[in-house]
């Protein structure tokens, strides 16, 4: 299934951080691309303790600076052991303003394209909107996520 996720950058951060945590703890593969630069290595390993190395040998993590990169990273191909895929804040590389707007178009609808090929569970996250590309629109649900006290809760958008 793939799921488009709308909401804070702080709680999407946790809401990443939570679902990576439950992949690895289930002995899972995970690939994070990321397009804001917030995955913290310290936190994941000081969480794992002595087990650490075991837990982020399993976690791929690609960064992307540029609507080029974020581009080309949602259409690679990944390691066929990959079993679910999480893409942060894409669209706010991919929506980059210096850019002429054909250009834009074109990445995003390459972005979009792999992110399609994508087979295993794909969770994206974004507090800019997604809006166009109806055509090309991979996502099964879009959900909302927000704050609530100390618990995230996510809503059928």
């Amino acid at each position: 299934m793939k799921v488009l996720v709308l909401g804070e950058r702080k709680v999407l951060r946790t809401l990443v951080h939570q679902f990576l945590l439950q992949r690895l703890f289930l002995g899972e593969k995970v690939a994070l691309l990321e397009g804001d630069n917030t995955f913290d290595p310290y936190f994941f390993s000081s969480f794992f303790r002595e087990e650490s190395r075991e837990y982020l040998e399993r976690l791929l993590v690609a960064r992307a600076f540029s609507a080029h990169q974020m581009a080309r990273l949602c259409s690679r191909r990944l390691p066929s052991d990959v079993s679910a895929v999480v893409v942060s804040q894409p669209f706010q590389l991919l929506a980059d303003r210096d850019l002429p707007p054909w250009e834009r178009r074109k990445l995003m609808e390459r972005a979009l394209d792999g992110l399609v090929k994508i087979a295993v569970p794909l969770l994206v996250t974004s507090s800019t909107p997604f809006s166009g590309f109806k055509r090309l629109n991979p996502f099964a649900r879009v959900l909302e996520c927000r704050l609530e006290g100390n618990k995230i809760r996510l809503t059928e958008r």
